[in-house]
């Protein structure tokens, strides 16, 4: 059984194949201790775009998924790969130069760079991590 990772929101707009869903917060998350320090109870905040062919209306309860596979390379783009990269240019210019403000700059340099590649190749990216979505009702 393949696992999924799903979220409740709400149509804001739409356009064309397009469809802007601002994510709701879990309903459970109030009683929650960790409210405060979680990401799925901030929700409300985050937008994204999924591509669909069915038709949608505005202020549409939809529900976004996105498989186990999706949302874990999603994860690897954005915070594994960035992470291994900070490392290893800290370490490399550590031992070539010796100097760990140096170092430091160079890694927060690279990070820099590799957001801006990661937003230039945007639409490859959205072609690997595809959303999809349905009406909730």
């Amino acid at each position: 059984m393949a696992h999924t990772v799903c979220s409740e929101g709400i149509v804001e707009q739409i356009h064309g194949d397009e469809v802007h869903v601002r994510l709701l917060g879990a309903e459970a998350c109030g009683g929650c201790k960790a409210h405060g320090h979680c990401t799925a109870s901030q929700a409300g905040g985050r937008k994204v775009t999924v591509r669909s062919d069915e038709t949608y209306q505005v202020g549409d309860r939809v529900e976004v998924s996105a498989s186990g596979g999706v949302a874990a390379r999603a994860l690897w783009l954005a915070f594994g790969l960035p992470l291994l990269l900070l490392a290893g240019v800290v370490v490399a210019c550590q031992a070539l130069v010796g100097n760990e403000k140096t170092a430091a700059l160079a890694a927060l340099g690279s990070l820099a760079v590799y957001y801006l590649l990661l937003y230039q190749l945007r639409g490859k990216v959205s072609k690997a991590v595809t959303l999809q979505i349905r009406r909730k009702y």
